[in-house]
C-alpha cells in the first residue's frame, strides 16, 4: 500500500515480542502474529484498510448499475417523503442528480450490501457476480468472509 519502510518498521516493532501470562501461572505465552490487546493502532489500521476495500466495492456496484438511488430535498428532514424517491442506477446516470447512493451499511466489521435490479432474473444473475467481487476485493485487502452458520446471511425480496 505504499507505506514508508521506516513507518512499517515502527509499526512492526510495536507488536514484536508480544507476550501474555495467565494469572496463577509462571509460564508465558509468546505470540507470533496479531496485535496486542487494546492497541489503538490496530483499530486505526483496520479501519483505514477496510474503508479503502469498501470504497472499491461501492464503486464496482455503482458501475454495475445495481445500486439504489434515493432522492431527497436537502432542505427537508432526511425522513421527509419525496415523490418517486427511489431509482435504480449506476454512478454516472444524468437523471440521478439530487440522488444519493444507497449501497451499504457498516457497523464496525459488519457489512450489509444492498443490491437492486429491475427484474428478478437480472437479480439472480447479479447476486453471484456481486458476491464474487465482494469476496475477491476483501481477500485482496487481507480480509476473509466468515461463512459460518449465523455469521453471513442473505435476505431476498423479489
Amino acid at each position: 500500500m505504499g507505506i514508508d519502510p521506516k513507518v512499517r518498521e515502527i509499526i512492526l516493532s510495536l507488536h514484536s515480542g508480544s507476550w501474555a501470562q495467565m494469572q496463577g501461572s509462571d509460564k508465558y505465552i509468546i505470540t507470533r502474529s496479531g496485535g496486542r490487546q487494546g492497541c489503538k493502532l490496530g483499530a486505526v489500521i483496520f479501519n483505514l484498510i477496510y474503508a479503502v476495500a469498501l470504497s472499491k466495492i461501492r464503486e464496482h456496484l455503482a458501475d454495475a448499475g445495481c445500486v439504489l438511488r434515493i432522492k431527497f430535498d436537502e432542505s427537508s428532514p432526511f425522513f421527509a417523503v419525496q415523490p418517486n424517491p427511489v431509482y435504480l442506477g449506476g454512478s454516472d446516470d444524468d437523471y440521478m442528480s439530487g440522488c444519493k447512493m444507497c449501497v451499504d451499511v457498516t457497523f464496525v466489521d459488519d457489512e450489509v450490501f444492498l443490491i437492486a435490479a429491475s427484474t428478478a432474473r437480472m437479480l439472480s444473475v447479479m447476486i453471484p457476480a456481486v458476491m464474487e467481487h465482494v469476496c475477491r476485493t476483501l481477500f485482496l485487502f487481507g480480509f476473509r468472509m466468515n461463512f459460518a452458520a449465523g455469521k453471513s446471511e442473505a435476505f431476498l425480496k423479489l
